[in-house]
């Protein structure tokens, strides 16, 4: 299957490790689309206090399509399996959810992970293609810095 950018209505990326979380959307709406940004993240290598980000700003729909097209490009979003856990893929210890919703909220794609990321780099390739809109997501975890 192969996902029509123009019909994606909401891509949406989580990440969490105990009460630390950091989650992504871009929702596409008639004047762009918009990008909401939260992060609430103890951060254990800084002695600055803890900061909670909690963003959202529109961008031109050529920027949307432009990450969402990366995304599924050179994160081979489409090719990953349902869920990540176990032995398959790379070992962590963070959760995380990538969801795909069409124009009117229906799943397009659900991908899921409990202690293990996909192999190979492909979600630093997704990290590295939302990081166009939103610079800073998910750079509060070590393992995207």
């Amino acid at each position: 299957m192969t996902i029509d950018i123009k019909t994606v209505g909401t891509l949406g990326i989580s990440f969490s490790r105990g009460l630390d979380q950091t989650w992504l959307n871009i929702l596409r709406r008639d004047d762009g689309y918009t990008l909401e940004f939260y992060q609430n993240v103890e951060d254990e290598d800084s002695d600055e206090d803890d900061e909670i980000i909690d963003a959202s700003f529109t961008i031109p729909y050529e920027q949307g399509e432009e990450i969402l097209r990366q995304v599924f490009a050179q994160g081979r979003l489409e090719d990953w399996k349902a869920q990540y856990g176990g032995s398959d893929g790379v070992r962590t210890d963070l959760n995380w959810t990538i969801d795909v919703d069409d124009l009117n909220d229906a799943d397009l794609l659900m991908v899921s992970g409990n202690g293990a990321l996909p192999p190979e780099g492909l979600m630093n390739a997704v990290i590295e293609a939302v990081r166009a809109g939103e610079p800073r997501f998910a750079a509060c975890f070590c393992e995207f810095r």
